[in-house]
């Protein structure tokens, strides 16, 4: 802080000369424009760091503390994942838009490339339901790479059934939030005493276990793509229809869903043991 003392001009007598003294020692303590800039740009930072932190507490208050992301990247080569802030980027469709996600101790965000915000607190969600999408569940996987003894396994869909009006997204309440997971490699497959291979999707397990933390819910409701579990986990199919691609027996189609009709969409619905989905 610069001071500068202030003196009336009847103050200053003679013949000019106390007066230009005074100017030029009062110019002296005048900051450069450098200065000035520094100091207006140090205030500016110290208002922004302040929204930012008011922020921030307001985000804790509301949904704790970040969960650790690095299980999303475990054993995974998916660069849809940024490794600093262990953001998972995922597809909307319900609204549709591209989002980082970030979980937390009592809710989750999505954040699209606008920096446009839903906010969803634990409080908010009634039901979480993982499924695959239809046709997935019709086309077999491909390894993921050559030699790896992975399969290139597509991401489920996640749909949050929320409260009425609780959710808001560019001021519009939500009453579901769907979105799809990134694309990820399996567990290293294995084969059974008949020579059967097993494939194990532990990454979508682990997912399944965070939303599960993160949305606290005792149970979210799954879906298991046949062309990926059906050698291990037949128990979790808790419905099998005899409907498949046009290449399947209809005796033989072993998918979890059956066509059918909701006014004039098409889609399938996945019979489960909460209840009824229908996928447009």
């Amino acid at each position: 802080m610069h001071l500068i003392s202030c003196y009336s001009f009847h103050d200053l007598k003679g013949d000019g000369t106390e007066l230009a003294t005074f100017l030029l020692q009062a110019m002296e303590n005048i900051p450069n424009i450098e200065e000035i800039n520094e100091q207006l740009a140090n205030a500016n930072n110290d208002d922004d760091d302040t929204d930012d932190n008011d922020e921030t507490e307001s985000v804790t208050s509301l949904l704790g503390s970040p969960i650790d992301g690095s299980l999303f990247r475990e054993n995974r080569m998916l660069p849809t994942v940024n490794p600093n802030n262990h953001i998972l980027s995922v597809s909307a469709i319900t609204p549709r838009s591209k989002f980082d996600l970030q979980l937390f101790e009592r809710g989750c965000i999505f954040t699209n490339n606008k920096n446009e915000q839903i906010v969803v607190s634990a409080n908010h969600i009634k039901n979480v339901v993982m499924f695959p999408k239809r046709e997935d569940c019709l086309k077999e996987p491909k390894p993921w790479k050559e030699d790896t003894g992975c399969l290139d396994l597509p991401g489920s869909l996640v749909l949050l059934s929320l409260e009425a009006d609780e959710v808001k997204f560019r001021g519009k309440p939500l009453t579901q939030i769907c979105f799809q997971l990134p694309q990820h490699n399996s567990d290293n497959i294995t084969y059974n005493d008949d020579d059967e291979e097993i494939v194990e999707d532990s990454y979508e397990d682990c997912l399944n276990d965070l939303f599960k933390s993160s949305f606290q819910v005792k149970h979210v409701a799954r879906v298991y793509n046949p062309k990926i579990n059906c050698k291990t986990r037949d128990k979790f199919f808790h419905f099998k229809s005899d409907q498949g691609d046009s290449n399947t027996s209809l005796m033989q189609g072993g998918m979890p869903f059956v066509k059918c009709y909701s006014g004039v969409n098409d889609g399938v619905l996945y019979p489960l043991e909460e209840g009824l989905l229908f996928f447009k």
